[in-house]
């Protein structure tokens, strides 16, 4: 093969001359072995550790040892490793892995709930007591005296507002025959539904950051029979719209919030949560609360943006370390040998396990898709360029999932509810600037 540059860096790539034809590869695959030369027993530790993923859980540190332990010395050089990892090792990174998850529950990175301290972000008080509302407007929650206090320089701006709005749907709660002893439960049960859709809190964070200039607030709202978000929607209110909103509390909250000195455009947006009766006069706003922009979030919508529209050096270098400071080290290294794989499989190109491969439109939609798909995201692509089902191509369809009997392919719904399986260099994205959630 020749070498030539990858761009972005003084990198060699070497290329095989490879027969392109859907699902098979012909020529010489020098450099990394590929999965189907490897043992049965590594397709086996492979597929139960897929199979746990998929129901949405961590796989043990066993069942990642023998992926590795059952993987050949070819195979592991290729990963970036002299030798297996050890149990300890392995167990280690899980160990990362749940407290990952868990300080992103807490920060507001992906998921976040709506019961926490309003000043620190902490779900519980000191020596796991539980976290008590603010006094006057029996909303916000502290987990004790002294954040209270802190926050209390902001929180007095709106804590009338607040009393008035907890007291407003305190009547429709009753009127419905609840018990005011339980309503505040009831509220934060209702909010955790909204916080725990998938993807729901990235969408309206990159819709709130696309209108920011507007002061937008985000309304989000659903009817009481839905179960699994089908019926949600969400609309972007922005300040020369305040007035069709016929609460006048929120309209004057917002008017405090966003004329305070101490709120900024890029680094807090206004949303709100209705569950919406069928009476007019017993809409039950969940929350309107200020939240922060996270940095992770904007930066991987910023970078699906950038890897859609061109197939530049730079772009996918940020993407690798986007992915690097996103996940843990394993979950990190892992995802991107499989995009280094991939552009053998796509191109005949061997990136070496410590290079970013060179910019194609196949290898910018695969990383772009998984991104997406990380952050619990739609993925909307157009088929094109299939061969062997030509009558697929120009279909619009969503990606589902990682197709589990093959890394290489995307699991994808078309628009008449058939399922296909593709690889990224056989479809485009076509989100067109708009992030949405995944639907049910």
């Amino acid at each position: 093969g020749k070498a030539e540059g990858g761009g972005g860096g003084s990198r060699t790539c070497i290329r095989f001359t490879r027969q392109r034809h859907e699902g098979t590869m012909s020529g010489p695959q020098q450099g990394i072995e590929m999965e189907d030369t490897l043992s049965p027993a590594f397709h086996a530790a492979l597929a139960e550790v897929r199979q746990v993923r998929a129901s949405g859980t961590i796989p043990s540190a066993a069942q990642m040892a023998s992926i590795y332990d059952n993987a050949s010395p070819a195979q592991l050089e290729a990963w970036g490793y002299d030798s297996a990892p050890t149990l300890a090792q392995h167990q280690q990174q899980i160990d990362v892995i749940n407290f990952t998850l868990a300080e992103n529950k807490r920060s507001g990175i992906f998921v976040q709930s709506d019961v926490f301290c309003g000043k620190c972000g902490a779900s519980s008080a000191p020596e796991s007591k539980k976290l008590k509302y603010c006094g006057g407007c029996s909303t916000l929650l502290y987990c004790g005296k002294d954040c209270a206090t802190a926050d209390w320089a902001e929180h007095k701006l709106k804590c009338a507002i607040l009393r008035s709005q907890h007291d407003k749907a305190l009547e429709v709660h009753k009127a419905h025959g609840g018990q005011e002893k339980g309503f505040n439960k009831k509220i934060h049960r209702t909010a955790a539904w909204f916080a725990d859709l998938p993807g729901l809190r990235n969408e309206v964070m990159l819709t709130a950051w696309k209108h920011r200039s507007e002061s937008p607030y985000i309304h989000a709202y659903t009817s009481p029979d839905d179960v699994d978000g089908s019926a949600l929607q969400i609309t972007v209110m922005s300040r020369s719209l305040w007035g069709v909103d016929r609460d006048r509390d929120i309209i004057g909250r917002l008017r405090e919030i966003y004329d305070s000195s101490s709120f900024c455009a890029d680094k807090d947006y206004m949303c709100a949560y209705t569950v919406k009766h069928s009476s007019p006069t017993h809409d039950q706003v969940t929350k309107l609360i200020k939240m922060p922009f996270n940095g992770t979030a904007i930066q991987g919508g910023t970078i699906v943006e950038a890897l859609t529209a061109a197939t530049r050096s730079e772009d996918l270098a940020d993407a690798f370390a986007y992915v690097k400071a996103s996940n843990t080290e394993i979950t990190a290294g892992l995802m991107l040998r499989n995009i280094r794989n991939l552009s053998m499989v796509f191109h005949g190109i061997v990136t070496p396990h410590n290079c970013i491969p060179a910019p194609t439109r196949a290898i910018n939609t695969e990383v772009a898709a998984m991104i997406l798909h990380g952050m619990q995201l739609e993925v909307d692509i157009c088929l094109m360029g299939l061969r062997s089902a030509a009558h697929l191509n120009g279909r619009n369809a969503v990606i589902r999932e990682r197709d589990p009997a093959n890394v290489d392919r995307w699991k994808a719904r078309l628009d008449d509810g058939e399922c296909v399986s593709v690889k990224a260099i056989n479809f485009v994205l076509t989100h067109h600037g708009e992030f949405k959630r995944k639907s049910p």
